[in-house]
């Protein structure tokens, strides 16, 4: 037993001294397959294990070769090339790599041990396949055909040596296409489909595989390819329609066309000269002229000089190039200065003319003679004259003025025959008509909720003058409405429209072409006229040119704006919420507050349902003006109700008073106006609320008014205890001040001041006020006017 154990001993001892020492154990990445482009994402390792302790880790690489195989089901396959090194046995100057083959009909990756035999320096190729079964994608393939226009001169010789009579022009083809899995491998190829000789058939193809193929100018932005095809300097394809096809592959299985259409035009008008002549009216009273008397020079790009057509016109006469019109002839009633169109058209259809001048004289006395006049309007768009415009007549260097009259006409006596310029210019009133209920207009045209119909509404509804009606009119608009701004910045106060503008249904008026003056040829024996609409910028519902449309009704109570009826003292700090209506019916708002100097000064306006940009503050003529709207008090479901804060007024008292005799509304700047949902114009009023006001000691005593009702005038009595100023006013049922105020000392005793009625705006219940600094009396009076 002893000796078989040494023995057994001694064999394992021997066995152990001649294996090879164990480094580690590790198990090759799998052989992988991917879909569209999934290698990305792709971080699978070498995993080791059973690691002997030598201070370091297994240091791992790898390396990728990429082959495409440009066809079949695999798109592209990755040889990606491990090397493993075991750092403690490593001498790369002695050492090569031990390689581990890919099992063969497996793509399981092999478990191999690493030892002194290989030094732990191994290397294995893993095999990585890409399938992709999207292909490429193109950006923008013209979806008909596309128009390139020639305004190049013709070059003879590209063409005409197979072709006559071929023009030619610069094309621009290119194509734009995205594969997130070739990137930057993505093909490109043409075809190109040319109609050579005009006739409608693509009779030669042009591949950009040919020997001598135009090039394709090719660059890549990520995974996105862009294309050209290079031609040569100055040239060009001939005149007609041809078709290209783009052919983008993917280096795989993928492949994309995008086929379309092209035209290649001659888009140039031809270039005309033409001369201005004198000409003296025949016997007959008539005389015809042709179209190569005025004619200097014409030429084209490509349609030769000599079947070039011509034609002549009188402005005025018709559009487009005028077919069959060699001669025009003129009479006694077209004597002076008279415009003609010389036209010339190309075998294209381009056409383009020159403006001549013809003066038709009367040297021999054929036509008789009578003075010539001007006559004419200027008038608003509800045909009411607008008096003193002043109009200028220009004759050649003589300039005649004249203002308008009081039914805005004007007439210019024995004027010279010859062609004249009639203008006119006003910027008179430039916030007159300017309201909230125009920029809620221009807001709901801008936002595509109601269109501006009116033609005349859309060139006053454009007060930047940019062509479009936008929110940038609106806010233009509503600053002037507000009173924050004087004018518009941009355009005159008054648009002139002559009266023969027409303005098609389907055209927006910004886009038709008009002079705010009038030409016209003036010759012996005739009357000119010139008429004109004035359209006032800004006022959309053209409100400055007539009656607003204020309903006929008078103020009520629920369009009232209310703030609180109390006494203050000097030093003492007032914050004056100001309420508007309830808001329910109201679309928008504006209105003007003023206070007394003397007793408030103005410390700041707080925000409410206003910003602060939607007041402003007129310190040298103690007035605040506000202005609101919403167009969401357009929709019931989303409009604003019940009253609101719209602002809180802030002041220091300067002297004791109270709100009732300090603050009111004030029309200078702005009507004061609520707008409701049709935005029709309704009246409104300032009520003060909650009175506290009282007549105590020392305050004064109305004594009845004479005569109540009154009529023209009325006899205003009161009592005073003590002397002192007193102030007299005659307001409105809200507190609105309708006559101005009387201040002035009065003894102790009793007193009588005299009324004038006949500036009060209506028939109804008024209240007379008298207040001192001890209080306030107020007495309803009733007024009848005439």
């Amino acid at each position: 037993m002893h000796k078989i154990f040494l023995t057994t001993t001694l064999l394992c001892f021997c066995a152990l001294a001649f294996a090879q020492t164990p480094y580690y154990t590790v198990k090759f990445p799998d052989d992988r397959t991917f879909y569209n482009c999934g290698l990305v994402n792709d971080n699978t390792q070498p995993i080791i294990t059973n690691q002997a302790n030598c201070g370091f880790n297994v240091g791992i690489a790898f390396h990728d070769q990429v082959f495409y195989t440009g066809g079949g089901t695999t798109c592209a396959k990755t040889l990606r090339t491990w090397t493993l090194i075991w750092w403690c046995d490593y001498n790369p100057n002695t050492y090569t790599p031990y390689y581990v083959m890919n099992p063969t009909g497996s793509d399981t990756g092999p478990t191999f041990q690493a030892n002194s035999s290989n030094h732990g320096y191994l290397k294995y190729t893993q095999i990585i396949k890409t399938l992709d079964n999207v292909p490429p994608v193109v950006l923008g393939c013209p979806a008909g055909t596309v128009l390139f226009c020639d305004y190049t001169t013709n070059n003879p010789g590209q063409y005409n040596n197979n072709y006559v009579d071929r023009c030619e022009g610069p094309v621009d083809l290119k194509v734009r296409a995205t594969d997130a899995c070739a990137k930057s491998n993505i093909t490109l190829a043409y075809r190109l489909f040319l109609d050579m000789d005009g006739n409608g058939t693509q009779e030669r193809l042009v591949s950009s595989s040919d020997a001598n193929a135009w090039p394709i100018d090719r660059t890549t932005q990520a995974d996105t390819a862009m294309g050209k095809i290079i031609f040569p300097n100055n040239y060009g394809l001939p005149y007609g329609i041809h078709k290209i096809e783009w052919i983008i592959g993917d280096n795989c299985a993928g492949t994309t066309l995008c086929v379309y259409q092209f035209e290649v035009r001659d888009c140039k008008a031809p270039g005309i000269t033409c001369n201005s002549l004198n000409v003296n009216i025949m016997q007959t009273g008539m005389i015809t002229l042709f179209t190569n008397q005025f004619l200097q020079y014409v030429e084209d790009n490509c349609t030769a000089s000599n079947l070039i057509k011509t034609g002549i016109r009188k402005p005025g006469t018709g559009t487009g190039f005028p077919v069959n019109s060699p001669s025009v002839t003129f009479t006694c009633s077209e004597l002076g200065l008279q415009p003609v169109q010389i036209w010339a058209q190309d075998a294209s259809g381009n056409a383009d003319f020159c403006l001549a001048y013809i003066n038709v004289q009367d040297n021999i006395g054929a036509c008789p003679s009578v003075p010539n006049s001007v006559n004419g309007s200027v008038a608003s768009r509800q045909a009411k004259g607008i008096k003193t415009a002043k109009i200028a007549l220009v004759n050649g260097l003589q300039t005649m003025e004249q203002p308008t009259d009081s039914m805005g006409r004007f007439v210019f006596n024995n004027v010279p025959a010859c062609g004249v310029t009639v203008t006119p210019a006003f910027n008179k009133w430039p916030t007159m008509g300017v309201t909230v209920a125009d920029a809620i207009q221009v807001a709901m045209h801008a936002y595509n909720m109601t269109p501006i119909t009116d033609k005349y509404a859309q060139l006053a509804a454009d007060v930047d003058r940019d062509k479009q009606i936008t929110i940038s009119d609106m806010e233009l608009i509503f600053a002037v409405a507000l009173g924050a701004d004087s004018a518009f910045k941009v355009t005159n106060t008054w648009c002139f429209v002559p009266k023969t503008t027409v303005f098609p249904d389907s055209t927006l008026a910004l886009n038709v072409p008009f002079e705010e003056r009038i030409q016209m040829a003036l010759p012996s024996c005739i009357q000119g006229t010139a008429d004109f609409i004035a359209v006032k910028m800004g006022d959309v519902d053209d409100s400055a040119s007539g009656e607003m449309s204020t309903q006929a009704r008078a103020i009520e109570e629920d369009f009232a704006f209310r703030i609180k009826g109390i006494q203050y003292r000097v030093g003492q700090e007032i914050r004056i919420p100001v309420q508007t209506p309830d808001l329910l019916d109201v679309a928008g708002f504006q209105m003007g507050l003023t206070y007394d100097p003397i007793s408030l000064e103005l410390a700041g306006v707080e925000s409410g349902l206003l910003n602060t940009d939607q007041t402003v503050h007129f310190k040298d003529q103690n007035l605040i003006t506000a202005a609101w709207f919403n167009l969401n008090q357009m929709s019931d479901a989303t409009a604003a109700k019940g009253r609101q804060t719209a602002f809180t007024l802030v002041f220091k008292a300067k002297n004791n008073g109270s709100t009732l005799r300090s603050i009111n509304l004030n029309d200078s700047k702005i009507i004061s106006t609520l707008y409701d949902k049709s935005l029709s114009s309704v009246p409104t009023a300032l009520i003060f609320e909650e009175q506290s006001l009282k007549t105590g000691a020392g305050a004064p005593r109305l004594l009845p008014v004479q005569p109540n009702p009154a009529q023209g005038q009325m006899a205003v009595k009161f009592e005073l205890t003590e002397a002192g100023s007193v102030t007299v006013s005659l307001t409105s049922t809200f507190g609105r001040t309708i006559l101005q105020q009387f201040t002035g000392y009065y003894e102790e005793g009793q007193h009588t001041q005299l009324f004038d009625l006949s500036s009060i705006p209506g028939s109804g219940l008024y209240f007379v006020r008298i207040e001192n600094a001890k209080g306030v009396s107020i007495q309803q009076v009733a007024v009848k006017k005439d």
